[in-house]
């Protein structure tokens, strides 16, 4: 009868661990795979938006060669969500910047701002912020007694 308890005992512990302990790990999973989505997508638009525009002498409407966006990134291939999700690029300079089917267009924000104004609406500080005093620390040893 005492090994019964025991074992019994035994069994809510580790279902209790795996009640708490699961749902915990799939969270983490997602914020991780959402984490690498928006690295992805950072490592796609930035060739599209600086790189390939500049290099090549495009102006905003222009047509992306995706090969020429391509060899600006690590494999020379289109990165792959790690959810599963598709992402939907248009490749016109100035367009508007990839999405993934899963996440979303998480640059939405940051890149289609034209004006300061704009730009302190959605949130982002001006670049034309005050300055601010320098602080020089400087190190200082420890004596012992």
């Amino acid at each position: 009868m005492k090994r019964k308890t025991k074992a019994i005992t035994i069994i809510v512990v580790l279902a209790g661990i795996v009640a708490v302990a699961v749902p915990s790990f799939l969270r983490a999973r997602d914020i991780s795979q959402r984490n690498a989505c928006i690295n992805n997508l950072r490592i796609l638009t930035g060739p599209m938006i600086c790189c390939v525009p500049m290099a090549q002498r495009l102006t905003e409407g222009d047509k992306l060669d995706p090969k020429l966006v391509f060899e600006c990134i690590r494999g020379n291939a289109m990165p792959k969500c790690p959810a599963g999700g598709t992402y939907q690029v248009t490749w016109i300079v100035g367009g508007p910047t990839p999405k993934c089917s899963v996440h979303g267009d998480v640059f939405w924000d940051l890149y289609h701002v034209k004006t300061l104004t704009e730009l302190a609406n959605v949130g982002h500080k001006s670049e034309y912020a005050e300055r601010t005093t320098t602080v020089v620390i400087t190190n200082r040893t420890a004596s012992t007694k």
